[in-house]
């Protein structure tokens, strides 16, 4: 019921927020700025994905669908927390993407500061509590092109198995 009543306050404190999504994605789906991207990645064994906020769960799942899809070594990370341990990580082999950049600017800038590489994944300007339905889609979509161009069957990737157990 808390979910249901929390939808619905969202839905009539911001409806036009809601009400663009839809377009916002099939905006994305329409560049190919995703498979330009891929294409440079195509032969990088290892990611950083880092995440502020609401993103900071968008950064672990993006490295997990990285992991699966495309066998890539992918990390996810709170941009926060990363200027903390993690940061020693870098070097100019393991490129960094930056989800929603505009909340993460002081640890991408520390990232390029040690000339480290960054992929920014902007998206729409829109309010944080909306942002993780636009950020998981060019993940997904890193995901898939770099299987794709590494030829692995994205239906059936290796040791994993698709079933629930009890």
């Amino acid at each position: 019921m808390i979910l249901y009543q929390l939808a619905f306050e969202l839905a009539n404190q911001k409806p036009t927020w809601l009400q663009r999504i839809p377009q916002q994605i099939e905006a994305i789906l329409k560049q190919n700025t995703i498979a330009q991207i891929a294409q440079t990645l195509k032969d990088t064994r290892s990611l950083i994905l880092i995440g502020s906020g609401m993103n900071t769960a968008i950064a672990l799942e993006g490295a997990l669908k990285l992991k699966e899809a495309s066998y890539t070594h992918a990390e996810g990370y709170a941009a926060g927390e990363f200027l903390h341990g993690p940061i020693a990580l870098l070097d100019p082999q393991i490129p960094t993407i930056a989800i929603h950049p505009e909340t993460a600017r002081k640890t991408i800038d520390r990232i390029r500061a040690n000339q480290n590489p960054v992929i920014e994944i902007p998206i729409a300007s829109i309010p944080e509590l909306f942002t993780p339905f636009l950020t998981i889609v060019p993940l997904q979509l890193l995901a898939y092109e770099l299987a794709i161009l590494r030829g692995i069957d994205v239906d059936r990737p290796r040791n994993i198995t698709k079933s629930l157990t009890t």
